[in-house]
C-alpha cells in the first residue's frame, strides 16, 4: 500500500509539472512563445526533432538563466565581494569608491580638454601640447577599471541585471574608441592653427563630449534604479 502511494503521488507531481509547463493546461498551438516569456530572441528552427518543443525551450532558457544568476551570486558571495562591501576599514569600500571617483575624473577631465580645444575652446593652447594628456587619461581609465570590477563584485547581483549598467559600459567603451581615433586623426600630425583641424576631428570631438555626459548620467541614475 505505502508503494502504491508513492507511485501515486510521483505521478501526480509529473502531471503537475507537465501542466504547468505547457501553459497551464492549454494546448501546445494556444501556448506563448517560450523564448518571449524569457526575454530572448528566437532561435532559427533546428532540423533535430524535439528542438524546439515547447517543454524543451522553456528548460533551455531558463538554463541560461540560472547559470548566469548563479555566476553573479558566485562573485557576491565570494569573500573578497564580503571584504569590499562590509569590511569595517576606511581601505574597503571608502577608498575604492574614492579612487573610483578620482579615475573617472581624470579620464572625464582630460577627455573634455582635448575635445572642447578641438571645438574651438582656449584657442591660445597649442593643440600639439595636448598630446601630453593621453598617457594620465590611460592611467586614470587603468584605475577607474581595477576599481570599478572591485565595486561590481561587490554587488555583483544587483549591477548585473540592471540595464542601465550595460549603457553605461557601452558608452564609455565608444567614448575610448572614440578618443583613440582623435588621436591618430589630430596628433600625428599635429595642425599648426585651428583652421587646419580636420572636420572630422571636431565631428568626434561633439560626439566624445555627448558620449561622456551619458556616461556619468547613467553612472548617477544607477544610484536610484533597483
Amino acid at each position: 500500500m505505502a508503494g502504491f502511494q508513492v507511485r501515486l503521488k510521483a505521478d501526480t507531481t509529473v502531471a503537475r509539472v507537465h501542466h504547468e509547463v505547457l501553459g497551464y493546461g492549454l494546448g501546445a498551438e494556444q501556448v506563448p512563445a517560450p523564448h518571449a516569456r524569457c526575454g530572448l530572441q528566437p532561435k532559427a528552427h533546428s532540423p533535430k526533432p524535439g528542438k524546439n518543443h515547447p517543454v524543451a525551450s522553456v528548460v533551455e532558457c531558463t538554463g541560461e538563466r540560472i547559470v548566469r544568476m548563479g555566476f553573479l551570486e558566485t562573485l557576491q558571495n565570494s569573500a573578497f565581494a564580503a571584504w569590499v562591501a562590509g569590511a569595517p576599514t576606511i581601505l574597503a569600500y571608502p577608498t575604492i569608491l574614492a579612487l573610483h571617483t578620482v579615475g573617472l575624473g581624470v579620464v572625464v577631465g582630460t577627455n573634455a580638454i582635448v575635445d572642447l580645444r578641438l571645438l574651438g575652446v582656449g584657442k591660445d593652447v597649442p593643440i600639439a601640447e595636448l598630446k601630453r594628456v593621453f598617457r594620465p587619461m590611460w592611467m586614470g581609465f587603468a584605475l577607474n577599471l581595477a576599481t570599478g570590477v572591485a565595486l561590481f563584485i561587490a554587488a555583483a547581483e544587483e549591477f548585473g541585471t540592471m540595464p542601465l549598467f550595460y549603457v553605461k559600459l557601452s558608452l564609455i567603451t565608444i567614448a575610448l574608441v572614440i578618443a583613440g581615433r582623435i588621436r591618430r586623426v589630430v596628433f600625428r600630425h599635429a595642425p599648426a592653427s585651428d583652421a587646419c583641424i580636420p572636420r572630422q576631428a571636431q565631428i568626434l570631438a561633439a560626439a566624445s563630449l555627448m558620449l561622456w555626459i551619458g556616461a556619468i548620467t547613467a553612472g548617477r541614475l544607477m544610484a536610484y534604479t533597483h
